[in-house]
């Protein structure tokens, strides 16, 4: 019996230690996204461009859909829009998303 239940625990190991080995499979939020890509050398979460762009780390949300992380804005940001057409509103603005590429450590937008 105490054979059994020592390899049922050896493939429950072996099971997680493949999890953590996959890309990605530790990401939980938009935080650890924004890490990672630091990491690699990105400035898209940096303070400057937030800044320069009118928005937050607040304004960001991650979910995962069909295997894929995907980062959304949870409202449109209008800083730059409203000088370029004064017309615009925010509720007509589209919510912007990306699907993060955990190998390569980037955002690819999508439309």
């Amino acid at each position: 019996m105490n054979k059994d239940i020592r390899n049922r625990l050896l493939k429950i190991a072996s099971v997680i230690e493949a999890a953590q080995e996959i890309p990605g499979a530790n990401i939980k939020t938009v935080q650890d996204i924004k890490r990672e890509m630091e990491q690699a050398g990105s400035y898209f979460f940096s303070r400057d461009t937030m800044k320069f762009f009118g928005d937050t780390m607040k304004n960001f949300g991650a979910r995962r859909e069909n295997g894929k992380i995907i980062v959304y804005t949870k409202k449109p940001v209008t800083k730059h829009f409203r000088f370029h057409d004064p017309s615009l509103r925010p509720e007509t603005l589209p919510v912007r998303k990306w699907e993060y590429d955990t190998v390569k450590k980037v955002l690819i937008p999508i439309k």
